[in-house]
This record gives structure tokens, sequence and C-alpha cells, in this order.
């Protein structure tokens, strides 16, 4: 069986040779890496070309203009030659048994679409595991049973990524979603391209091996304060796909539908928290919390009971622009954090 590194590159020219050598040093060896380089700036393109140039046999470098990351994945996939898919973002990298592991499980089921897997947070080397997913591993689900695939993928971020997804090829092909329309977000792309991939899937199997290395200490966007991105940053688009999507999973039920809009409620005053913390002075937080935040949610219902109350309290002093209240608030909870983490040091 052939298996296919998908890898999106963008500015990635400190990261990006630990992430190819980690695919080049599988130690199962029937695969290719399809390298698509968003337009970078940097010197990633040149590190791609050269790389190719050392292993024909196996790196594939594809250029393009600059459309973001679900745009690169797209053509990753059309590229791919393998029997199964992996994608690996270009400043992360993968451990050198990740395709044996893989391969294991397709080898020993040929009936498996897509197998799961955990991961460990890399930071200047030092690896961290996950905590533990809500799946105990070597756990099947196929027909009644994906169920538990579903929920997880709305409610938790455990399988959201695509990167802890080896998925059949020929069903990402066959995706028909039109994924233009998110082009240039920021966040969820994962999640929204996910919905397609598990829905397909009629057997899906989780495995609890860390074999993939996300790594934190890089500089990402996403911890960069700058208001004008959080149109970017609205993630209403994958909620309105779950919410599509339930009827044909028979879960279209009132405390389902419940669930998700306050799992998306709170979703919009983790980010407005976010930012009000990154703000740096009186003017930056004045405009965060000016922004437009209603964008953010679904439709709901304040006597929603999944909704908790110190979320509910944020957004109606948000609403109502108490300014002196919000950073009161802020000071307030700041402060148990710094006493926390003075306790915790001291114990």
């Amino acid at each position: 069986m052939k298996y296919s590194f998908l890898v999106p590159v963008y500015n990635v020219e400190k990261y990006l040779g630990q992430c190819i050598e980690s695919m080049l040093s599988q130690t199962y060896k029937n695969f290719e890496i399809i390298l698509v380089d968003d337009g970078s700036t940097d010197s990633s393109g040149k590190i791609c070309d050269d790389y190719a140039k050392q292993h024909p046999e196996c790196i594939k470098v594809i250029h393009k203009q600059n459309e973001g990351h679900t745009a690169t994945r797209q053509i990753a996939i059309k590229n791919a030659e393998g029997d199964v898919c992996l994608f690996v973002d270009s400043d992360d990298y993968v451990e050198a048994d990740m395709l044996d592991k893989v391969n294991d499980e397709f080898s020993a089921d040929a009936s498996l679409d897509m197998v799961i897997f955990s991961f460990c947070y890399s930071n200047n080397g030092n690896k961290t595991k996950r905590k533990n997913c809500i799946f105990k591993g070597n756990e099947v689900f196929e027909e009644e049973s994906k169920k538990e695939i579903y929920e997880t993928l709305m409610f938790t971020p455990f399988i959201n990524s695509l990167w802890v997804k080896a998925t059949r090829t020929d069903i990402l092909k066959s995706d028909p979603t039109d994924y233009s329309e998110i082009y240039g977000k920021m966040l969820a792309e994962d999640q929204y391209q996910s919905v397609y991939l598990v829905t397909a899937a009629k057997k899906i199997k989780y495995i609890n091996n860390e074999l993939y290395n996300y790594r934190t200490d890089n500089s990402s966007i996403t911890r960069t304060f700058d208001v004008c991105r959080l149109n970017k940053m609205n993630t209403l688009f994958a909620y309105n796909r779950f919410i599509d999507m339930l009827p044909q999973w028979n879960m279209n039920t009132p405390e389902t539908i419940e669930r998700l809009q306050a799992s998306w409620f709170g979703y919009a005053i983790y980010t407005f928290n976010q930012y009000y913390k990154e703000a740096k002075n009186s003017n930056q937080r004045k405009a965060v919390v000016d922004f437009d935040w209603d964008s953010f949610l679904p439709e709901f219902s304040v006597n929603n009971e999944h909704i908790s109350q110190s979320n509910l309290k944020t957004y109606q002093l948000i609403k109502s622009k108490k300014y002196v209240a919000l950073y009161l608030l802020y000071l307030k909870n700041n402060y148990h954090k710094i006493i926390k983490k003075f306790l915790r040091e001291k114990l």
C-alpha cells in the first residue's frame, strides 16, 4: 500500500527541513511527499525544490500563488497518487514509525476507510502528550457507533485536525464540497472538511498512538493581536455545516441543536477573551469590545441551559458596552490565575 504525505507550505523556512526529514525517515518506505508551496516569500520554495532534486523518487513540488491553507490542500489532494493520504503542516513533524503504525491497521482490516491517531505538543524540542482523548484506543466506529465520532467532532477538539487522520484517497477525491467559500479563513477549516470525510468513511478506527508532533513554539498568526483579523476567525460556517448534516446523521434533535448553539456561544466568548487579553491599551480593548460579536453567533436563547452563566454575563457586558465592568472582570480573572499559579509553584 502506498501513502501520500500532503504538505501545504508557506513561509516556514525555519522548520521546513525538520518536517521533510521526518517524512523521509519513515521506517515504512512506500510513500510520496507532495509539497505545495503557497506563494512563499521566504526561502521555503527553494528548500522544497532542493529536497525534490535530492529525492526525485518520492518528492513532488508544486508552486502556486498564495490562496491559503485550504486551497493549497485541495491542490495536494488532486495530485495524490497513494492509496491513503496523511496531512502534515509544514511547521510540524511526524514520528518515524507513523506509516508503519497506520499501515498495520489498514493491512489488518481492508474495510477500514480512516485511521485516527493522537499527537504530542512540541515546544523547543520538548514533547508533551496531549490530554487523553475520550477514546481509549483500538476502537472501531461504523454504522450507529459513528454517532460518537460525529459528537466528538462537534463538541470537542480531539479529532478536528486533518493531520490526525489517515484517509483513503478515493474518499478525499470524491468530496464534492466547494471549499472556495472558506478560503482565507484562519480557524475551523479542518473541522469543516472533516465533516465530509468522517461521513463518507464507513469504517473508522482510533489508535491511541502519538504519531504527530504539533509545534507550539512558532509565531502563529492566530496569536498576534489584530482586530482586523477577527472576521477571518469567524467559524459560523462550520456551525452551519453541522446543522445541515444533523438530519443525515439522524441527530437532528432540539437537544443537539442547543448544545451546538452553546458550543459556538462559548467559542465566541473564548475568542473575545483571548483578544481582550492581548490588547495592550484601553483603545485596543475598546476596539475588541466594539467588534460585532453577534456575527460570530448562531441564533440562541438566553434560556439555553447549556450556555454557562459566566459566558452569558460576559456577553451581556459586551452588548451593553460596559467597558469598565469588562476590564474589572478581566483583572479579577487574571488575579485568580496568578494566585492559582503561585499556589501550584509553592505546593
